[in-house]
């Protein structure tokens, strides 16, 4: 019985190697050397869908620069990659975390907060929109139709939370507002950061978390709900991008699943390294050294990444300004 399964599993990754080959074989401008430097780009990938995952960050400003420096990918096709990527880290890191409860409740309550989530969450979407081509009326019509919608659903929100409340439902605000420190920040942040991440996820294929997740640490919020939370916005706000590029026709979706599944693992790895680290120590903090270590090197990479692009635009002869977005 296990020999025709193991068959089964043999051909079908022979199968994904070879649909791998050919996509790669027709990208263009790759250099010499793939096959080491994929092995290469997959192993960074996987640390750092590992690192990314552990302090609750998508990942996307070290995926980049990976793909496009070490892998060969242009720009383009190395942001489409890195949404899909974003993806599949947020994936297994939401699915890890639904099921995993927070010990610093009095009720075993998820390590997502929903309530900030959802207030988030629209601007997050709609900031995602920004980077779709092409740019013509009807592109336009639609994305300034998102947002009064985006708004007002905001403002409900904001409206609601207001709301005297009685009973369980006042012990449970209550109880949020203790443990985050929410009140202590104008709601309007939220909105602002996710809108902004949102764009940068869209242009640049990240997800947004490295702006929302000092955000949630600046007003108080617990190092582990933080990174819970910001997974799960991440995660809707790295799909849209991925089924949009899906949409206007990408190329390598099978190179590009690829690497999500090897996301998906390394962050799945990753989380659980640090939450036994966490469980051992007590130490919540190292949460928040992760994500500044995951700041730090995408501070790192991305100026190299910018000045490499220059130096290759200024001996190509080519211009090195803004250009139009569309």
């Amino acid at each position: 019985m296990s020999q025709p399964f193991g068959d089964l599993v043999e051909c079908l990754l022979n199968l994904v190697a070879q649909r791998m080959k050919q996509q790669m074989e027709s990208m263009p401008g790759l250099p010499a050397g793939t096959e080491i430097r994929t092995a290469f780009a997959w192993i960074l990938s996987f640390l750092a869908a590992s690192i990314s995952s552990a302090g609750g960050v998508g990942g996307g400003s070290l995926f980049l620069p990976i793909l496009n420096l070490v892998l060969g990918l242009e720009l383009k096709t190395a942001a489409t990659f890195s949404a899909f990527m974003v993806t599949g880290g947020s994936l297994s890191n939401v699915i890890f975390n639904i099921f995993s409860r927070n010990s610093n409740s009095s009720r075993t309550k998820s390590l997502i907060d929903y309530e900030i989530a959802l207030l988030s969450q629209p601007c997050l979407l709609l900031g995602s929109f920004i980077h779709i081509r092409p740019c013509g009326v009807g592109y336009l019509l639609i994305t300034a139709s998102q947002i009064p919608l985006a708004i007002g659903f905001t403002a409900f929100i904001l409206y609601g939370k207001h709301i005297p409340t009685t009973g369980m439902k006042q012990t449970l605000l209550q109880d949020t507002v203790v443990q985050t420190g929410i009140e202590t920040l104008p709601k309007v942040i939220f909105p602002i950061a996710a809108l902004l991440s949102g764009i940068l996820g869209g242009i640049f294929g990240i997800g947004g978390g490295l702006l929302i997740n000092p955000v949630l640490l600046q007003i108080g919020v617990p190092p582990q709900t933080t990174a819970a939370t910001t997974c799960f916005m991440v995660l809707f706000s790295s799909l849209m991008s991925s089924v949009q590029y899906l949409i206007l026709g990408m190329k390598g979706v099978i190179v590009a699943l690829v690497y999500a599944m090897l996301c998906f693992v390394g962050s799945i790895l990753g989380l659980s390294i640090i939450q036994r680290i966490v469980l051992k120590s007590g130490r919540v903090s190292l949460i928040v050294f992760m994500v500044s270590i995951v700041m730090a090197l995408s501070t790192v990479s991305i100026t190299c990444f910018g000045a490499i692009d220059v130096w290759r635009a200024y001996n190509a002869g080519k211009s090195m300004g803004f250009k139009l977005p569309c």
